[in-house]
């Protein structure tokens, strides 16, 4: 439900629907309906809106700021979603402390909520070993004990007291990062997967050529001038240990996931880590990455003066490489990092 109202933001990046509310809201009810139909609970996240940021609240304190933007959760609750996460992120109002410990505030926003969707909204904080916590906490002289002022703290460190401090505020329930591996969701053939409730009758079926024909839309968009089987591709794959490479699970790295597809496309994968003899000869360029690009410094002198370039991944990348490569590039863009997004006419 959050609106990305900076383009930069490094955390919720493609995760957002957009940066227009009206369009986040109209694409998150029918995001909402189709999870229902299918039986899935749906948690809205993350209030108050984390779309404004430009600091990762995995790591540190940060503000809501322009990114507190309430009609998309409110329709999202009147479409029949049954919870909300609240992130740890600071309102702006009387209290500097992230909304996950402003009682007044998860209060209002219990009240704010019902009124506008006739919803109660069951609030479930965000991943409480969070960094942007840790502030906040200490004020409280609730010290995790690990000697780290910023970052995720481990789940073993939390002390009763900073869970105890979450739940008087006003959170119905906790996400905790660190489950057993393996133990959710349980293999296919475990009697420990829940059956669908008998009431809900037929789950419907989807039509893989329905997300085939959305792909081939959006190939044609971006990509349809990328391939050349007579040109090098330089790539620059910057998901190492981002979202996307742990999102990855079992199906592997990006690099592990890309790399048999790129290399029978074109004539020569580069790895923008290590040299390469082709100076100013490369116009095939990928880049790929859930975060903003850092500042990439002097041109790679690899590139030639002409050249299409695909990015895949964080909304801003699109605006970042046109500017850093010039006139004379082109330059699509695709939200997901995944082979199935890449030559998708086939």
């Amino acid at each position: 439900a959050d609106v990305l109202t900076e383009m930069r933001n490094p955390v919720i990046g493609a995760r957002a629907f957009g940066n227009d509310s009206a369009l986040v809201e109209r694409h998150l009810v029918a995001a909402v309906g189709g999870l229902l139909e299918s039986g899935v609970v749906v948690c809205l996240k993350h209030w108050p809106g984390h779309g404004g940021t430009d600091v990762d609240s995995h790591l540190a304190e940060v503000a809501a700021g322009e990114g507190a933007i309430a009609a998309p959760f409110a329709a999202g609750l009147a479409a029949g979603a049954d919870a909300i996460m609240v992130g740890h992120l600071a309102t702006g109002g009387a209290s500097a402390e992230p909304a996950t410990l402003d009682a007044p505030f998860l209060a209002d926003s219990v009240n704010q909520l019902q009124v506008a969707s006739g919803c109660r909204a069951r609030l479930i904080a965000d991943d409480i070993t969070m960094g942007s916590l840790r502030a906040a906490m200490s004020g409280r002289a609730i010290d995790p004990g690990d000697g780290l002022v910023s970052g995720m703290v481990d789940p073993s460190c939390l002390p009763r007291e900073w869970i105890a401090a979450l739940l008087d505020a006003g959170c119905d329930q906790l996400l905790v990062r660190g489950l057993p591996l393996g133990a959710f969701p349980a293999p296919a053939d475990s009697p420990e997967r829940a059956a669908p409730a008998s009431h809900m009758g037929a789950l419907p079926q989807f039509a893989e050529e329905s997300y085939h024909e959305a792909r081939q839309r959006s190939w044609a968009l971006a990509g349809r001038c990328f391939a050349d089987s007579g040109a090098a591709l330089l790539w620059w794959d910057l998901t190492i240990g981002d979202r996307w490479q742990v999102a990855g699970g079992d199906q592997g790295t990006a690099q592990e996931q890309l790399s048999p597809l790129l290399n029978s496309r074109f004539a020569k994968l580069c790895d923008w880590r290590l040299a390469s003899p082709e100076a100013g000869g490369i116009s095939r360029l990928l880049v790929t990455s859930h975060r903003p690009l850092s500042d990439p410094g002097q041109r790679d002198g690899r590139l030639a003066t002409e050249g299409v370039c695909l990015v895949m991944g964080h909304p801003s990348l699109a605006d970042e490489l046109t500017r850093y490569l010039g006139a004379g590039w082109t330059v699509g863009a695709i939200s997901d990092v995944s082979p199935v997004d890449l030559f998708a006419t086939g």
